[in-house]
């Protein structure tokens, strides 16, 4: 015997999923025909007498809102809709209430909670299509039904009556369901449940989601498909209950799921003051993720085998009247929550108000707990820390201890980050309070080699050796000034080329013994470079200076000297101009020059530089230094 198989007519515009869903219903049994919009779904139901099921996509087609589309499908044929959501939103599911549903799944629920609701819908459409034929019939399709089926008195909230599988999965008798009222089962208040059947009563909505309270004492998360029906002369509910428990838990997990990848992302992207700051908004993050009402950090050292507490959760220190509460915790001293460390392992206690062999009590004064959840902090085999919740609502399970740890895990990454880099800064600091030391020891020494050279230039009686300790002494100037400007600048690796030369021109004019009034030009770019290569420079122009002191101005009242500085692309240039008789043409041709050129040549030669030479008004000196940068 061929069995028939129910049709239904699937609306999707993705067509991976189309293909996966169409596939999973006909594993089903149920016989499937695909639309990728609601063009292509009105064809088929003008082309068939009975379309069966319609399983609506709410993405289906992006150019006409998914309601437009049940509603032409609501004018054509009395099809029963179920909708089908990629995630639940408020605005969507408002939208449905327009038409009468059958259904609301969220995707990613599970095949078989999807087949649960098509089951459901194609039950409540039979039975309201057969309402009006007999009550016999009804009744068949009342009692054997495999759906859990109420009638409920709106007016009264008395249950009139319930099913088979009502009396299965609430845990109470036919005769004791039939003794209760709507409200000792809906967890609302009943004042929120009537307002409820009024409005499945009215017809303005077909599908609630509510918490239904069972025999047992626990509460499911139920779906709800009900209108009203004529039964014996009076207007009742029709109620088709589907418990999705299952399924709001895994929507919820999905949710969490997602909580955490973004706490996570938060955490990283997280900018912090200090350590203590940052921890206190990881241990806010825990909270959220957790559903937690108190929390805390504690670091662990392992040797000493001491607590030391980093941050406590607000409300516990708002809520805590311990007087002087302790901030370090030997091991030995702890109750239960030290017992992650003496475990090494998580604990959790659901039941914290109930005796528990690890509790010791804890202080007059400190905040109730009702639940907790504390684990450590393992890194290479070591305990660093202590994270601990308290307080959540429902139980704390295996998917609390995940997302704590995942969250903690990454929050103690970025802590070793941070305590990595005020350890850098802190040894930087300590550099350069050393280099500045070191600078200032060395300009100090050379003031004082400068000041030996003076004194010894101004006892000696020959005149040749007092000009050379002179120059000894100005070359030892050009270099302390470089000493002085590192040990006055926050960038001991480069310094001003103007704020170098310009005082050190001055410094050699106003050391010199001449009687003649030079006047200086200063041209110098402002801009920066290398330590390492300005002393050779300074040393160059302390040269260059010193003998158009020595051989320039002899003889003369006086007279004038330029220095310019300019920075072509990689190429520094540097000019000193006299306006004294000029160089002896032996000088110019590269013939015999005194120390003082060849100190020039040498320093030059070290900086890959070349000097030009030339009698223009004056001696000339053009020095080009490339690759300075």
């Amino acid at each position: 015997m061929t069995i028939k198989r129910k049709p239904i007519l699937l609306i999707e515009n993705d067509s991976s999923n189309r293909l996966e869903t169409k596939r999973a219903l006909e594993g089903f049994g149920y016989s499937v025909l695909a639309a990728a919009n609601g063009e292509e779904a009105m064809e088929i139901i003008r082309s068939k007498t009975n379309a069966g099921l319609v399983l609506l996509d709410t993405d289906s087609d992006n150019s006409v809102d998914f309601i437009q589309i049940a509603h032409e499908i609501t004018r054509k044929t009395q099809s029963p809709i179920v909708f089908l959501a990629s995630r639940f939103e408020e605005n969507n599911y408002e939208k449905t209430r327009e038409i009468p549903g059958y259904g609301y799944v969220i995707k990613g629920s599970g095949w078989p909670a999807l087949r649960s609701t098509i089951e459901t819908a194609f039950d409540l459409y039979r039975s309201h299509r057969m309402l009006g034929e007999s009550e016999e019939r009804y009744r068949a399709l009342f009692e054997n039904s495999q759906s859990i089926m109420l009638l409920v008195d709106p007016k009264t909230g008395d249950i009139i009556d319930a099913n088979k599988s009502a009396s299965r999965w609430y845990g109470w008798s036919l005769d004791e369901l039939r003794n209760k009222k709507i409200f000792d089962i809906n967890a609302l208040s009943p004042e929120e449940t009537r307002r409820e059947m009024e409005m499945a009563e009215k017809e303005k909505r077909n599908v609630f989601f509510f918490r239904h309270r069972r025999a047992s004492g626990d509460i499911r998360e139920v779906e709800v498909y009900s209108g009203p029906i004529p039964f014996k002369g009076k207007q009742l509910l029709y109620s088709i209950i589907h418990d999705i428990s299952v399924q709001k838990k895994m929507e919820e997990e999905l949710k969490r799921n997602a909580a955490r990848m973004q706490s996570q992302v938060e955490i990283l992207q997280y900018r912090s003051e200090s350590v203590k700051d940052f921890l206190d908004y990881a241990l806010k993050q825990a909270l959220a993720l957790t559903s937690s009402l108190y929390g805390y950090i504690y670091f662990y050292d392992e040797e000493k085998r001491l607590f030391t507490l980093n941050t406590w959760s607000k409300e516990v220190m708002e809520s805590c009247t311990v007087q002087n509460p302790s901030t370090i915790y030997p091991l030995h001293g702890t109750g239960i929550w030290g017992e992650a460390v003496r475990q090494r392992k998580t604990i959790m206690v659901n039941d914290f108000q109930n005796p528990h062999p690890l509790k010791k009590g804890y202080p007059e004064g400190h905040v109730e707990l009702t639940r907790f959840l504390t684990i450590p902090l393992i890194v290479n085999d070591k305990i660093v820390a202590v994270v601990g919740v308290g307080n959540k609502e429902t139980d704390y399970d295996e998917s609390d201890v995940q997302h704590l740890t995942i969250l903690m895990d990454s929050a103690w990454k970025v802590v070793n980050q941070m305590e990595s880099s005020i350890e850098i800064s802190r040894l930087l600091e300590e550099k350069e309070l050393l280099l500045r030391e070191v600078h200032h020891r060395v300009k100090n020494n050379m003031n004082t080699m400068m000041g030996l050279l003076s004194l010894q230039a101004n006892s000696t009686d020959s005149a040749s050796a007092a000009d050379t300790l002179r120059d000894a002494r100005s070359r030892i100037n050009s270099m302390m000034i470089v000493y002085d400007r590192l040990f006055r600048s926050a960038d001991y690796r480069s310094i001003s080329l103007r704020g170098y030369l310009e005082p050190l021109m001055d410094d050699i004019i106003t050391s010199s013994t001449l009687s003649a009034v030079i006047t200086s030009e200063k041209q110098i770019d402002d801009f920066t470079l290398n330590t390492d290569k300005l002393i050779p420079i300074g040393i160059i122009i302390n040269e260059l200076l010193t003998n158009a002191m020595k051989y320039a101005y002899t003889g003369r009242p006086n007279g004038s000297i330029t220095l310019s500085a300019s920075r072509n692309k990689n190429t520094v240039e540097i000019v000193v101009h006299d306006d004294g008789p000029g160089l002896p043409e032996a000088v110019l041709y590269g013939g015999t020059a005194g120390f003082g050129l060849e100190l020039v040549r040498m320093m030059l030669e070290q900086l890959n530089g070349t000097i030009r030479i030339e009698n223009d008004h004056g001696a000339r000196f053009s020095i080009s230094i490339p690759d300075i940068v």
